[in-house]
């Protein structure tokens, strides 16, 4: 690449340390530090970058041209770039859409809470699958430590989440459930029964994303978590 965004100084001067032969510009979203210098490459700051004036010319991309380059975490090796075209990208996100929603195509008034990584595979699919149905998505703050907190505020009707996440979410019900007292025990049985009971109609391909049930069960659960 010849042109890259880079967020802060602190990312620049990692990217002025690695082999980057073909670029040539540098777009710096937050100038907050001595800017360092390479031979060859052109720093400018975002700011400048929007008052710049030029002709747009539009190119569509065809559906085999590459889309992105989206590399493995490097856990188990050297990580490594998969080259994912437009097709590729374009088909996952709606196969995600058609067939992996509970039989439930996203709408217009559905929400989604973005926590992870952009540069999470699971994460963009997630974006490209949403814009294609025209759904509607909150970002974090970026404070892990603040997502159930700005989950009570977004109030996702799609929610993405990785074991972690999940895990987390368990314990904190469970902690509230087993706190001692007779009127907790029995909201603590009546939520079990009921998500017990939304386990059954799930397994067997029943979807009641609109009921009255699933309100109740729905309302109960976030009255726990938040």
């Amino acid at each position: 690449m010849n042109i890259v965004i880079v967020e802060n100084v602190q990312k620049l001067k990692i990217l002025f340390n690695t082999e980057c032969k073909y670029l040539k510009t540098v777009v710096l979203v937050h100038s907050n530090g001595k800017i360092p210098e390479k031979d060859g490459v052109k720093v400018v700051s975002w700011k400048d970058t929007l008052l710049t004036e030029g002709k747009l010319i539009e190119k569509r991309p065809q559906p085999d041209d590459l889309a992105t380059i989206n590399y493995t975490s490097g856990t188990t090796g050297k990580p490594k770039g998969v080259m994912l075209s437009h097709r590729a990208m374009m088909t996952s996100a709606i196969g995600v859409g058609e067939f992996m929603m509970c039989g439930q195509k996203p709408t217009t008034e559905d929400v989604w809470f973005s926590y992870l990584p952009m540069a999470h595979i699971f994460e963009r699919i997630a974006h490209v699958m949403l814009l294609s149905y025209g759904a509607k998505w909150a970002y974090t703050s970026g404070d892990m430590t603040k997502i159930i907190h700005e989950l009570s505020l977004v109030k996702p009707t799609i929610f993405g989440a990785v074991p972690r996440t999940l895990n987390k979410l368990v314990d904190k019900i469970k902690a509230r459930i087993d706190t001692p007292g007779l009127k907790t025990a029995i909201k603590g049985k009546m939520l079990k029964l009921a998500m017990k009971k939304k386990r059954e109609l799930l397994d067997q391909g029943i979807v009641t994303k609109d009921t009255n049930w699933d309100k109740q069960v729905l309302r109960q659960v976030q009255e726990w978590i938040y």
